[in-house]
């Protein structure tokens, strides 16, 4: 009655929770043109959409590559694809073939008795498998600076995870040195419930078993051993293989044995039972709001994908799938990874760059979560700091389409009247920063600043200008202001790479080139010498906005 009544209150609010997961993937409006898309039509959209795909071969081959076989996480990181593995496979088997073993493995297996091999050895194995994988998502080295970490509730879902593993173990390992559970299985299955009868099996189950008796002590004589094993023959091995073969219950059981009279009195096996089976429900109950939720999520990004190219321009589609990453992302870090902006964040410290972490960001802005102003601009900042590389959409191994949903939150961000770094950088701070620089007669440097050619990675490249110009030819910045155009920018590219060569940074992280780039990398491309100019202006002006912000106490940034 207890497991039936908790599993129908878990299981409603599991569901109730996926009912209102549901409700925002098809309510949630990122971006200008899903303002106008009701949600009733997203709706009829993914409906309409499900008998095609269904039928198609392409998401048959997608559903058993990417969901089942995760071939495109094998790809990219084989240790996170082994976390993958791990988890979901050992749990899937663990629900299957133990927790619904009467209605899968009883009908599948003659025979099936949950305390025969190769059932033991195989739960065991298992709920190991899985703790592997739990640990190796709970933290993950990183190439960027920054832990590859579950956050928040995922973290929790994780822990949660390994609690219903190690109470597992904690039942059975309770239940092997259990003499109460003995005695009750003698008397339902052997019919044995006098003490004189009982002794010879007892002796034999302590000897061989690990069951722990108060009142029984060895060693035991030869004709009482050989007695017990006559008895267990008959009665008990037909349903019992030694509790050797669950080796970490078993194991665990030993540790337990100092304790072993102080918990059968206090039947340890039924409490940790309740124990492990609160801790389940609660595991399904919270589903929906766990990074465990793409179970369901990952097949959904696969439904939401048409087979004509043509088609996944409507904005129907676009605001599905937008509102769906935000869900079906599993923070596995590698977009942060390989991101083309990750050095920035070891300069800036702003988590938000990293997609994996603006992600997070985004998804608490956009559902109404009480961010600060901080917070906030912090976003922005990340946002705007892409360069839209792509890397983290291709990268990604669920095949979320990242770069559309970067694109997408701009606008919604700009709604919400918060300057972009560039606009705050070059209108405001430069501006403030260089009147104090006039007025007072002190230059603001940079900290640090004496490195600062060092600090570039593409420094090597700049002393290869001989100022052909063929970066500001090519510049549409320096096309669009024309004639103005050193009036307006400062330094033409040109000039910026050349006040480098010469020893100069401060000329070039105090030109507003820096802020009107556009990082289209059409000088780079045409550059006969090769030089990265792009690459440089980028990072000078991530080196001036930290600087800026250094000084925000003087320039009177709050």
């Amino acid at each position: 009655m207890f497991l039936k009544s908790g599993l129908l209150i878990a299981g409603t609010i599991a569901a109730l929770g996926l009912l209102y997961r549901a409700f925002t993937w098809f309510n949630l409006k990122i971006g200008p043109d899903a303002g106008s898309v009701s949600t009733s039509n997203r709706l009829i959209d993914f409906l309409k959409r499900l008998p095609r795909t269904l039928l198609s071969w392409t998401f048959v081959k997608k559903l058993v590559l990417d969901v089942l076989l995760q071939a495109r996480l094998w790809q990219k990181s084989r240790l996170r694809w082994a976390a993958h593995i791990c988890i979901a496979y050992g749990f899937m088997a663990l629900l299957l073939m133990h927790a619904l073993d009467n209605y899968i493995t009883a009908r599948l297996f003659a025979g099936y008795e949950v305390t025969l091999n190769p059932w033991l050895a195989l739960r065991n194995i298992f709920g190991l498998i899985v703790i592997i994988g739990v640990t190796i998502s709970l933290r993950r080295p990183s190439k960027i600076g920054l832990p590859v970490k579950s956050k928040g509730m995922d973290r929790w879902a994780l822990i949660l995870m390994i609690l219903i593993m190690v109470t597992g173990f904690m039942v059975e390992a309770a239940k092997i040195i259990s003499s109460p559970v003995f005695l009750q299985m003698a008397s339902d299955y052997a019919g044995l419930e006098e003490p004189e009868e009982l002794r010879p099996l007892e002796a034999y189950w302590a000897t061989h078993y690990g069951v722990h008796f108060d009142q029984l002590e060895g060693p035991f004589d030869e004709d009482t051993m050989a007695e017990g094993a006559e008895i267990n023959e008959y009665n008990c091995l037909p349903c019992h293989s030694r509790p050797q073969s669950a080796f970490a219950s078993y194991g665990l059981s030993r540790i337990m044995t100092p304790l072993a009279g102080l918990l059968n009195r206090s039947r340890a096996d039924v409490w940790l039972w309740y124990l492990h089976v609160i801790i389940c429900l609660g595991g399904l109950a919270v589903l929906p709001f766990t990074k465990f939720l793409h179970m369901v999520t990952s097949p959904l990004t696969l439904l939401l994908e048409r087979p004509l190219k043509e088609d996944r321009h409507n904005p129907e589609y676009l605001a599905n799938t937008r509102a769906l990453a935000l869900d079906a992302c599993t923070h596995c870090g590698l977009c942060s990874e390989h991101c083309s902006v990750a050095p920035i964040f070891q300069t800036l410290g702003n988590e938000n760059i990293l997609p994996s972490e603006k992600i997070l960001g985004l998804k608490s802005l956009l559902r109404g979560g009480r961010l600060g102003a901080e917070q906030q601009q912090a976003i922005r900042e990340g946002n705007f700091i892409c360069t839209g590389c792509y890397r983290c959409t291709e990268i990604c191994p669920v095949g979320l389409n990242l770069q559309d949903l970067w694109s997408a939150s701009q606008g919604e961000l700009a709604a919400r009247q918060l300057p972009t770094p560039a606009v705050w950088a070059k209108e405001d701070g430069h501006t403030r920063l260089a009147e104090f620089e006039r007025t007072s007669g002190k230059a603001i440097k940079l900290n640090g600043n004496s490195s600062v050619l060092k600090t570039l990675t593409r420094s090597s490249t700049f002393t290869y200008c001989y100022t052909c110009k063929t970066c500001t030819c090519s510049c549409p910045v320096v096309r669009h202001y024309d004639e103005k155009a050193q009036e307006e920018l400062d330094l033409l590219p040109h000039q910026i790479i050349r006040s480098i060569a010469y020893g100069q940074p401060d000329l070039a992280l105090n030109a507003r080139m820096l802020w009107d780039c556009m990082n289209c990398y059409m000088c780079q491309e045409h550059c006969p010498q090769g030089v990265r100019v792009c690459d440089i202006i980028y990072e000078l002006k991530n080196m001036a906005y930290t600087r800026l912000v250094e000084n925000s106490e003087i320039i009177g940034r709050d």
